[in-house]
């Protein structure tokens, strides 16, 4: 605060005075105060926030829920950081007097925080934690508009979200896979309050109400287990607080916008409390079918939150939720380059833009239920924690259009994909009475899981109606495909169907069951404390044994034919595939240092492991299976605070080595569905550095400066047998196929690993000015640069992304009085148009845009703080 904002404050109080006997003590006490705050301003010391924990206590310091950011209603004047008269004692001027460095700085600005994390099983500073972590408060995924998962690639440089076939597909660091079956899992899980979500579809739906998101990098294998070779995404929702309170927003935008969410904390009794959140987000689908119907666009869903502490040393918490999301992403795209062999038959669309010509209703609806349960239990000598999860999805409905025109060539559809899955975690951790800890703190655990699902019924309808009869006969690419066809029809007894001169519908199916079994322990030797140093110097030691068995049941080949008014399934072939395991041993070794005060200095090993496993469906053959991927990860980081707390500082370099990659390829040949390939090596050298900035702390505490950047060198070193589409010829080519094959495999080695930006980066300016003792002005303007990449590893220029850089602004007014805040945002305000998502198939190139520029208002009433 300026000396004259602090002056004027000294004024308005002792005008307010005058007309008080001038001997009441508390007055003048008041009076005194604020003239001692001012002093400490004018000698640049500052003063703390009562809002603000310290070094001492790293809890005071996490991540405060949305309508504790919002300023008290005090009728007091507004000091320094906003900190009223009343939250400042006379007793706290010796403190204040003390060095810089040991008290929290003020500021009036949201952004300005000490995260709390839980990435290794316990609450740490996010700033004394050995690992690259991306943390991100409530109040800052507010500030920066992140309303849902899949827009935190925005503001962490490295991640990366794309959208195919309406699975998400998610690469950190260059690590990630490309195949989006529901059995290929994802090497970036995410975690909602502890539990990992299913893969596919719905995961990247809106966040609700949460109390931070934690993006960590590199493996994860040895505490959060399977598949994190890429690091792992946190959801943590809040808990109940003591007191009743209630949290309302309500955004209304352009392209038909309307989101809404509610937050209510209830106490309930001594003890007992629950949250309840409650959301909707809707808007008309962003591109839109110029030959038909679009599938609506929303998301919805509810949470239900509860915490029992019996006494403090014994908890109890539930929660369940239910979502719903509708969308055509992923699912619908623009036929911009027309595979040459289906020219003949189906028209080009002239550009990229928001809208395509489909006669099939491309999307996904997809259903979600989960439920949580546990407890915590403090022990004379450890900590226990159970966490117990049951999750179940379906999508009534998935459409894909293969030839991607109005014509009734080629498309999918399934009504009744689900995956079900249930957890158990025991954790064991070490405490303050664990003997010995002061020199050795320790977690372990075990971990069971057990799912199974996949697709009951998957359908490719062929020359589906009279407009497209005998039309595929005439593309030589399709011989194969129809000679296999005919072959299988065959050994049934059924006749061949020349040139597909008539409608088939065939129809394959799969369901995955996985059973994981695992063990688990890491340490943390102190030498500090064992040897006497002056600084503080940690060893970490960490391994995971886990057993996992996979197999594939109800996989078959069908025929779809009409009788009567129904529809019957001719079962053709079943498949039988052998059952795949695996003995896996994630391992972590970390050295941790601090130098100096508020410096980390650490270096880390970890070996991670992704599970076996199949590509589920297959039209013409059974499903093929790949082995696991191996993930081996060397990395050097530092974390500092420096110019008195003013700048955060994080960085690193790394480098990762990564075996057997799994990655997906889908053809005609295969009936259109996605077979899965083993890369045999990949390596991925990057550095990426993180910055928190609060340039003028004396005299302009509410401007703050975010950046962060990555560099990524991802190399496939080694793929000899690539898959892949001739970009000239529109033909596919490689092994693989159960028809002859159409062309050699082709070497991809030295190629750029696929959706991994070399370059990528995000900057912003969030400024807070208070304005007198009843409002308070927040201005955020922020950019994020993405060098273009390519979306599959055959690395054809035609099938790439181009850089682009999307800036978003949003100007926040809060009525303090009212607990009333009201913002202006826009987002993607150049209007940057470029492919947010490219789908190589037999037909040619599919591109989907990016989202529009989108502008509007948001409100936001909170009651009870």
């Amino acid at each position: 605060m300026r000396i004259s904002e602090a002056c004027s404050a000294i004024e308005r109080d002792f005008s307010h005075k005058t007309n008080k006997p001038c001997d009441n003590a508390m007055e003048i006490g008041k009076m005194c105060r604020t003239l001692f705050s001012c002093i400490f301003y004018w000698m640049g010391v500052g003063v703390a926030s009562a809002q603000q924990g310290t070094d001492s206590d790293p809890a005071q310091g996490s991540a405060q829920t949305a309508e504790q950011s919002l300023p008290p209603n005090d009728s007091s004047a507004v000091v320094g950081a906003g900190a009223s008269y009343d939250a400042v004692p006379v007793a706290n001027a010796t403190a204040e007097a003390e060095p810089a460095t040991t008290r929290e700085r003020s500021s009036t600005n949201s952004i300005i925080e000490e995260v709390v994390v839980t990435a290794q099983k316990r609450e740490e500073n996010v700033q004394n934690v050995p690992i690259s972590i991306s943390a991100f408060s409530a109040e800052k995924l507010e500030a920066l508009g992140v309303k849902s998962a899949d827009q935190l690639g925005k503001i962490t440089p490295g991640l990366t979200f794309s959208n195919q076939a309406g699975y998400s597909l998610i690469f950190l660091r260059g690590v990630g896979n490309n195949a989006f079956l529901p059995s290929a899992d994802p090497v970036v899980p995410i975690y909602l309050d502890g539990v990992a979500l299913l893969a596919g579809q719905g995961v990247t739906s809106t966040l609700g109400r949460v109390e931070r998101v934690e993006v960590l990098k590199g493996p994860q294998g040895t505490l959060f287990g399977r598949n994190s070779t890429g690091g792992a995404i946190s959801i943590v929702t809040p808990d109940p607080g003591p007191d009743l309170t209630a949290d309302v927003q309500s955004e209304l935008a352009n392209n038909g916008t309307l989101n809404e969410l509610v937050f209510l904390n209830l106490p309930i009794a001594d003890g007992l409390g629950a949250t309840l959140t409650g959301y909707s987000q809707q808007h008309d689908p962003y591109t839109t079918n110029l030959a038909g119907a679009t599938v609506a666009t929303y998301s919805r869903g509810g949470r239900l939150k509860l915490v029992w502490n019996v006494t403090e040393d014994l908890s109890f918490n539930a929660s369940a939720s239910y979502g719903e999301q509708s969308s055509n992403a992923g699912t619908t795209g623009q036929l911009t380059r027309v595979a040459p062999d289906f020219s003949l038959i189906i028209p080009q669309d002239p550009k990229l833009d928001y809208h395509y010509s489909e006669n099939v209703v491309g999307g996904s609806v997809t259903n979600m239920t989960f439920f949580a349960g546990g407890g915590n239990w403090r022990l004379p000598w450890v900590d226990l924690k159970f966490i117990g999860s049951y999750q179940h999805q379906n999508s009534p409905y998935q459409a894909y259009d293969y030839d991607g025109s109005t014509l009734p060539v080629l498309s999918f559809n399934s009504y009744d994909l689900y995956f079900r899955q249930s957890s158990a975690e025991l954790q064991v951790l070490s405490s303050e009475s664990t003997p010995l800890n002061e020199y050795f703190s320790w977690v372990g655990g075990v971990y069971y899981l057990d799912g199974t699902g996949g697709y009951p019924h998957l359908n490719l309808s062929v020359a589906n109606g009279n407009q497209s009869a005998g039309v595929l006969s005439i593309i030589p690419s399709l011989d194969g495909f129809i000679n296999s066809l005919n072959g299988l029809l065959d050994t049934v007894g059924i006749g061949p169907i020349a040139g597909l001169t008539g409608p088939i519908t065939l129809v394959s199916g799969g369901l995955l069951n996985t059973e994981s079994l695992s063990g688990y322990f890491q340490g943390t030797t102190h030498f500090q404390d064992i040897f006497d140093l002056s600084q503080e110097l940690n060893l970490i030691l960490g391994a995971r044994v886990d057993h996992e068995s996979r197999s594939l049941s109800d996989n078959r080949l069908g025929i779809v034919q009409p009788v009567g008014t129904s529809m019957n399934e001719i079962r053709l072939i079943p498949f039988s595939v052998p059952e795949v395991t695996a003995l896996q041993v994630p391992i972590k070794v970390g050295l941790q240092w601090f130098p100096v005060e508020q410096t980390q200095l650490y270096g880390s090993f970890s070996r991670g492991f992704t599970a076996p496993t199949y590509s589920t469906v297959n039209f013409f053959g059974p499903p093929n299976a790949v082995k696991g991927a191996k993930t081996n990860a060397y990395e050097l980081g530092a974390k500092t605070e420096l110019f008195d707390r003013a700048l955060r500082l994080n960085g690193a370099v790394f480098y990762t080595d990564v075996y057997n990659a799994i990655t997906g390829f889908a053809s005609i040949t295969s009936g259109g569905v996605v077979e899965f390939d083993n890369v045999p090596r990949s390596k991925i050298k990057g550095a990426e550095i993180d910055a928190t900035w609060q340039p003028l702390p004396d005299f302009d505490p509410g401007l703050v400066i975010l950046g962060s950047a990555s560099y990524l060198n991802a190399k496939y070193t080694k793929y000899p047998d690539g898959r892949g589409y001739d970009p000239n010829t529109g033909l596919s080519f490689g092994p693989g196929n159960p028809v002859p094959v159409l062309g050699a495999a082709r070497d991809f080695s030295g190629n750029d690993i696929d959706r991994t930006p070399h370059f990528s980066y995000n900057l912003g300016i969030n400024q807070s000015f208070p304005l007198g003792e009843t409002g308070e002005l927040g201005i955020n303007v922020a950019t994020n640069y993405s060098d273009g990449f390519f979306f599959d590893p055959q690395n054809a220029p035609e099938y790439a992304s181009p850089s682009f850089q999307l800036w978003d602004a949003s100007v926040a007014y809060t009525y303090i009085p009212w607990n009333l805040r009201i913002t202006a945002f826009g987002k993607n305000l150049t209007k940057e148009l470029y492919p947010a998502s490219v789908f190589v198939l037999d037909t040619g190139r599919f591109q989907e845009p990016n989202d529009p520029r989108t502008f509007g208002l948001r409100l936001q009433y909170t009651f009870g703080v």
